[in-house]
């Protein structure tokens, strides 16, 4: 019995880029690219990670300082996965507002510029 657990190994395989999925290092790999962008964004938005998930809280009841966080988010964002040779997936990226009684939609148009990505 004691000889099969030494018997455990994984196929090599020749990674052309990013992390292979169901991996053994796969999550230790994605936290230690990850490991600045929380605070690298904290000054404007509230990150959330779970996993390989990423979700920002943005939050003011001014449009104007809403505006001028997403913008400051993204310019922080774009930067952290630049400096970490990271891309963001944006077709899995979504903005979502959530809105009060009191506070109408705030309209905004948000462009990736493929330069930046």
């Amino acid at each position: 019995m004691k000889d099969n657990l030494n018997k455990v190994s994984s196929k090599w395989e020749h990674v052309k880029h990013g992390v292979p999925q169901c991996s053994v290092m796969g999550s230790l790999q994605f936290l230690i690219y990850i490991n600045d962008f929380p605070l690298t964004i904290s000054k404007v938005a509230n990150p959330i990670l779970f996993v390989d998930d990423t979700s920002i809280i943005i939050s003011n009841t001014s449009s104007q300082e809403f505006k001028s966080n997403i913008s400051l988010y993204l310019i922080e964002n774009i930067n952290c996965l630049q400096g970490n040779l990271l891309t963001l997936n944006c077709d899995k990226t979504h903005l979502l507002q959530f809105l009060t009684k009191k506070h109408n939609e705030i309209k905004m148009q948000i462009i990736p510029s493929k330069n930046n990505y």
